[in-house]
């Protein structure tokens, strides 16, 4: 069975440093999410521009699931625009995929130096297919 991620260090100046002193507001406001969708055939393309965090993870998982629900054979998830991602976003992305295995589709992934940084140290970049290339 999956087990989701649940443990990760962001980097410094991450979501973890935006905060700034008590009472004051923070030191780097998140950049919003921008999703891009754009059907392609029997796939559907989906970018993400922004930071995926938990503040950020159900929009995601909303937007997200509605393509793999839409498309004909899967989606092509591409992360390159995303500047942070923690294990809640992990956890979102791994459902996901479990959503589109369960209906017989895939989900390929290219990811920003951060999100790949966070596949590897968690072991999962295995689990998500490049686009091209099958997941194993």
């Amino acid at each position: 069975m999956l087990e989701l991620a649940s443990f990760a260090h962001p980097p410094a100046g991450g979501a973890a440093g935006r905060a700034g002193r008590p009472g004051e507001p923070p030191a780097d406001p998140p950049r919003p999410l921008v999703l891009v969708v754009q059907p392609h055939g029997h796939r559907i393309g989906f970018a993400v521009r922004g930071e995926l965090d938990v503040d950020t993870g159900e929009q995601l998982r909303r937007a997200l699931g509605e393509a793999v629900n839409r498309a004909v054979s899967g989606v092509d998830l591409d992360l390159r625009g995303v500047s942070f991602c923690d294990c809640a976003a992990l956890n979102v992305l791994l459902a996901l995929r479990q959503q589109a295995l369960g209906q017989g589709k895939s989900l390929s992934l290219r990811g920003s130096a951060c999100v790949e940084r966070l596949l590897a140290l968690t072991g999962t970049r295995a689990m998500f297919a490049r686009r091209g290339m099958p997941a194993r």
